[in-house]
């Protein structure tokens, strides 16, 4: 089962964003999962405009770069079904 190997780091539903002069937030990422010692995680990534839409969004640690915790890899897609998924990285980044 999913669960069963993920550290589960649900936050509060609720967040409170507060700027200093001359800043402001463009996104807000929440940290839904995390496996082995978070080298692998998934992200609840919510775009701070008008819209507000979000995105699901999976990031390894580099040291697990080649070979990610395929449990968090089944996690990021089964939250992900049906949706795009953009591949941001590949092993050539490193080159």
């Amino acid at each position: 089962s999913f669960g069963q190997e993920a550290k589960n780091t649900h936050f509060s539903t609720g967040a409170i964003l507060g700027t200093t002069p001359r800043t402001s937030f463009e996104s807000m990422d929440q940290l839904l999962y995390s496996y082995q010692g978070y080298t692998c995680g998934i992200f609840n990534v919510t775009i701070l405009t008008q819209q507000r839409r979000s995105y699901y969004d999976i990031r390894v640690k580099q040291t697990a770069i080649t070979s990610p915790n395929s449990s968090c890899i089944d996690m990021f897609l089964k939250l992900s079904m049906g949706k795009e998924i953009t591949t941001l990285y590949n092993n050539t980044c490193q080159i």
